[in-house]
């Protein structure tokens, strides 16, 4: 619940950023504002040590691997949510696949997406 629901936010803060920014996102050069994320990005590392440590999530692979995996993710949810224009309610369709990537982690169970 703990992801999810900070995923939850990750969304709400790039909607609300609008989506002809999340648009120039995909241009590299654009993308120099996001070391602003390192906070996040950190609190996600160690929120994944944590359930490493809780025995929930294997420790054979990284912290900062399985974060960058759900970044990767998350920011194709952003992409997705930008190349339709914003059709769909963002914080919802990050929930659900986040939900659904958290799952084959084993922290939340599938049935509670």
């Amino acid at each position: 619940q703990v992801f999810q629901s900070y995923y939850s936010q990750y969304a709400m803060l790039h909607e609300d950023a609008g989506l002809e920014l999340i648009q120039g996102l995909t241009n590299p050069k654009n993308r120099k504002f996001l070391n602003d994320n390192q906070d996040f990005e950190n609190t996600v590392t160690k929120m994944i040590i944590y359930y490493q440590k809780s025995k929930i999530i294997p420790e054979e692979e990284k912290a900062d691997d399985i974060k960058d995996t759900f970044f990767i993710i998350a920011r194709g949810v952003l992409m997705d949510w930008a190349i339709k224009e914003g059709a769909y309610p963002l914080k919802r369709k990050m929930e659900y696949v986040m939900g659904k990537i958290l799952s084959v982690y084993g922290i939340i169970p599938e049935k509670n997406i």
